[in-house]
């Protein structure tokens, strides 16, 4: 698996472009801005504007960005190369994968003072998780970088 992560600097709109021809291979989002975090559906359009920072992933690649003055620092994380204009930052193809499952906040925490919205995922009674591809070195065991695939229930594997 010749998974590597590509990094670019984009304006606003080219990161929304992007991200609304990516977003069929990217099911599954995590936006952030100062006072929320958003878990939308599949079907809605991912904002950088209304989002400064955030990720969406799929089974193939992820796609994180973080606003930095007028631009978006972004990563893509693939197997296959993007446009000439990204720069390779780092190649995961030497490392060992290995899938995490980790607890997302749950109904009814106080904690948070609402309750979060997974829309990408189906209602149910299932705790919600996040699927985590972590890639090691292979040598020592250390983590080297970490991606997101996909969102499930608790029981649903």
């Amino acid at each position: 698996m010749d998974v590597k992560v590509y990094v670019r600097q984009l304006g606003g709109a080219s990161l929304a472009r992007l991200l609304a021809v990516l977003r069929p291979l990217l099911p599954f989002a995590v936006l952030e801005r100062v006072d929320d975090v958003g878990f939308p559906s599949s079907t809605e359009p991912l904002l950088p504007a209304d989002w400064p920072q955030g990720r969406a992933f799929g089974p193939t690649m992820e796609l994180c960005w973080e606003r930095q003055g007028a631009c978006f620092h972004t990563l893509l994380i693939c197997e296959q190369p993007p446009a000439a204009r990204w720069a390779e930052h780092l190649d995961l193809s030497q490392c060992e994968a290995h899938r995490q499952l980790y607890y997302l906040w749950g109904p009814g925490n106080v904690a948070l003072g609402r309750e979060l919205e997974y829309r990408a995922l189906p209602p149910g009674r299932g705790h919600p998780q996040l699927l985590v591809l972590e890639y090691c070195d292979p040598d020592t065991g250390r983590l080297v970088f970490a991606r997101e695939v996909e969102m499930q229930r608790e029981g649903q594997e």
